[in-house]
């Protein structure tokens, strides 16, 4: 994204590494009011400890507790504002700062917001990234996109959402797994009996998409 001058990096929490070799690396992006502690505290039980986990907090505070990546008007999300959080997050995982090392395959996961910021920044840096996760959230219509949707072709993603979700509505996470496959993404998706939230399945079906694409070995199925 062209924004002149370079934007500021955005402030990262990360689980203390294990002396395994790193399999993978992990960038959690939380959903609306929550923070990059409690995303990372929520999946450190969860996640084996040969996983890299950094959790990446947005810059916008909402009005009650916690932060968000954007506001929403009636129209949908508010452009200045996904803007800003956008470039921040491209400075924070852009390779030459270091911010966030680079020895292992790295996957965004974004939960709700998260998700959504996850997508559409993929449409920009995918090649920054080995595969991009979407949890409870959504895509951008094509108007709004930062980046092209076709720029997505071949990218792994994957969808998992709740058919009890009454923040956003089981069937947007149908049509963006459509859209997705309409521009050769490789498309993976999950669905759980939850509403707006990641259970622990959830998680392990995460855990088993990013080491179908890491280890090397056959593709195994996401749900046993």
């Amino acid at each position: 994204m062209a924004t002149g001058r370079r934007a500021e990096p955005l402030e990262i929490r990360s689980r203390p590494e294990s002396t395994k070799p790193v399999r993978a690396t992990i960038v959690l992006l939380h959903g609306w009011g929550s923070d990059a502690q409690n995303m990372l505290d929520s999946v450190s039980s969860i996640f084996p400890e040969e996983y890299r986990l950094v959790s990446i907090q947005a810059p916008r505070k909402t009005m009650a507790i916690g932060f968000m990546w954007y506001q929403m008007s009636a129209e949908g999300p508010v452009a200045s504002t996904m803007i800003d959080s956008l470039s921040r997050l491209e400075t924070t995982l852009d390779p030459e700062t270091n911010l966030i090392p680079r020895d292992a395959p790295l996957f965004l996961v974004g939960f709700s917001q998260g998700g959504t910021i996850a997508l559409s920044l993929a449409t920009l840096r995918f090649n920054w990234m080995n595969g991009v996760a979407c949890l409870s959230g959504s895509l951008l219509t094509d108007r709004t996109l930062p980046g092209p949707l076709g720029a997505l072709k071949g990218m792994p993603v994957l969808v998992i959402h709740g058919k009890h979700d009454n923040v956003r509505r089981f069937g947007v996470a149908r049509d963006t797994t459509r859209r997705l496959k309409a521009v050769g993404a490789k498309v993976e998706f999950y669905e759980h009996e939850e509403g707006h939230s990641i259970p622990p399945e959830a998680w392990q079906v995460v855990i088993r998409w990013v080491d179908a694409l890491t280890v090397g070995a056959r593709q195994r199925p996401l749900v046993s």
